[in-house]
Order: C-alpha cells, then sequence, then structure tokens
C-alpha cells in the first residue's frame, strides 16, 4: 500500500492529555477522524464515528488507551482499535500517527498494522494489549473475549 501524504492535524500542545482533537472529512479526504491523546502519553487516530451507532468518539472518555463511547458505552483499545465491550462488534479503523518536533502528522487510510516501521514511528505502538486470565485490565487496555 502506498503511503499516503500526511496531514498537519495540529501540535502535540494543542492535544492535552486525555482529550481529543477533531480532524473533519473535508480535511482528511475520507471520513472524520479523532485524534486521541491518550492518558499513557501517546497519541493515536481512529475513525471518528463509533461502529456500533452515529456517535462521535471525540466526544467520548478516555482511560489510559481506551476511548469509551458517550452514547451506548461501547470500548475501544486505542492501541488497536480492536472492540473491548458491547454493545459495538465491528473493530474501530486505526489511522497511523507520527509526531514531527510538535506537529501532529496523520496519515489517513494508513492502518497502523500495515505502518512500515510501527515501532518507531514516536506517536503510536503495536505492541499489543493483552489480557490475562483473571484480569480485568492490563497496561490500560482491556483486551480480550467480548463481556
Amino acid at each position: 500500500m502506498r503511503q499516503p501524504e500526511p496531514i498537519i492535524a495540529g501540535t502535540t500542545g494543542e492535544i492535552p492529555e486525555g482529550e481529543t482533537l477533531l480532524i473533519p472529512a473535508e480535511t482528511t479526504g475520507t471520513v472524520a477522524i479523532t485524534v486521541f491523546h491518550a492518558e499513557t502519553g501517546t497519541f493515536y487516530a481512529l475513525d471518528d464515528e463509533c461502529t456500533h451507532g452515529a456517535a462521535s468518539l471525540a466526544e467520548g472518555f478516555i482511560e489510559d488507551d481506551v476511548i469509551e463511547c458517550p452514547q451506548h458505552s461501547a470500548r475501544f483499545c486505542l492501541r488497536n482499535g480492536k472492540v473491548l465491550s458491547l454493545p459495538a462488534t465491528v473493530d474501530a479503523t486505526t489511522h497511523q500517527v507520527e509526531i514531527d518536533g510538535e506537529n501532529i502528522l496523520l496519515y489517513a487510510g494508513l492502518p497502523v498494522d500495515e505502518a512500515a516501521d510501527a515501532e518507531s514511528v514516536g506517536a503510536t505502538s503495536l505492541r499489543m494489549c493483552h489480557r490475562l486470565p483473571g484480569e480485568r485490565y492490563r497496561a490500560g487496555c482491556p483486551v480480550g473475549p467480548l463481556e
């Protein structure tokens, strides 16, 4: 897959930890995308619309590396877009994010798992969130069967 041209979504100082920045479809050329500044200090990007309903994830609640939809409380892992709780059953689409100085570069349409060198981009991590038997949360990202 050819890497799309980056969009300067904003600067790191514009999005405090635990907050979001909505990038409209007119800017991305595809769909509205939300950039998340997780409580862990990492920046992530997902399609803005919840896969369960027409709610904006930009209006959701961030806890560690997880976003909770404000409408029906579906939860998604910001690292990989995986569904973490019902009522959603479809993963959220991820987009590659890089930090270049103070600029947040968004690669709309480039999924995180297709990033050429994902561990070195500085803004995202492909380390998968893991849940051990009996654990509800681990490293801020509850992953496992839908509960």
